[in-house]
């Protein structure tokens, strides 16, 4: 298996105006660039930067402030999925990633939703990965879910394993 170098411009590269990191991680040697929210970014100008640096966009957050665990958040949570898969094929993007909780300003979690029990919030991520997945395989973009670290910098994040 041959595996693919991918940078995540938004942690590297930080001293560079945000479109100009492309071509740093292809100089770098990366074949891939991944970045963390497409809803404050030009997406014409993102995929403009990518084709000019020669390289690939692997993906980015599906989820936004969003919370995959509440049920009182599903139809929204759908709702930004589905234009994030759009956004996705827009730009030539491989992924989406999504999160158990909502995340804030850091990927700080935004609730713990201690309130429900494990098995609400597992039926409400399986209900809407279930969907998600039938979105993903038609669109040809991947979706993958992402654990966190709950002890180093997401206390409170359901999915940690």
């Amino acid at each position: 298996m041959i595996f693919q170098k991918s940078a995540c411009i938004e942690t590297l590269y930080t001293e560079l105006p945000f479109l100009e990191r492309f071509s740093a991680a292809r100089a770098d040697g990366f074949e891939f660039v991944e970045f963390w929210s497409w809803t404050d970014k030009d997406l014409d100008a993102v995929k403009a930067a990518a084709d000019a640096a020669g390289v690939c966009i692997s993906g980015f957050n599906g989820d936004a402030e969003l919370s995959l665990i509440d049920p009182a958040q599903k139809t929204a949570y759908r709702a930004f999925l589905r234009r994030s898969l759009d956004a996705a094929m827009e730009i030539g993007a491989r992924s989406v990633t999504v999160h158990s909780n909502g995340l804030g300003e850091g990927g700080r979690v935004l609730c713990p939703y201690d309130d429900l029990s494990d098995a609400v919030k597992l039926c409400t991520m399986f209900d809407t990965l279930k969907i998600a997945a039938e979105w993903a395989e038609t669109c040809g973009v991947q979706i993958n879910l992402e654990p966190l670290n709950v002890t180093t910098d997401h206390p409170g994040n359901f999915l940690r394993h």
